[in-house]
């Protein structure tokens, strides 16, 4: 597991597309703990407003559990992108396996249409 890391280095090439689905996770999981915020919030102002029969006690626990809850979940989601983004980083290692795999689709394309014009023949 590498070290985690947000920002780009300089001299280093990165993917991407990692890097993008990485924030799109984190962003909709940011999107989850604000409702979930909302809804403590909702809990709060409708024991201000009067409008539940919940006890301070049960509001508070409540509406603490969700809070507490939330900020885990963000801090998790949080520690997840920092390490996805970290290892978005491509070492020479996996650019010669990319290019290998490439070369290696090439055969398999050249193959398939040597067979296909055989088959036509």
């Amino acid at each position: 597991m590498k070290k985690m890391s947000f920002k780009k280095e300089a001299g280093k090439q990165y993917d991407e597309s990692a890097r993008n689905l990485a924030k799109r996770k984190c962003t909709m999981i940011y999107l989850v703990v604000l409702y979930i915020l909302y809804q403590a919030y909702g809990i709060v102002n409708s024991k201000l407003m009067d409008e539940t029969t919940m006890t301070w006690t049960g509001v508070i626990l409540g509406a603490g559990v969700l809070v507490v809850g939330s900020l885990a979940v963000a801090l998790f989601a949080t520690i997840k992108m920092g390490q996805e983004l970290a290892e978005s980083e491509i070492t020479e290692e996996i650019a010669q396996m990319d290019e290998n795999e490439y070369n290696e689709n090439d055969k398999n394309e050249i193959n398939k249409s040597e067979i296909n014009e055989n088959d036509d023949q």
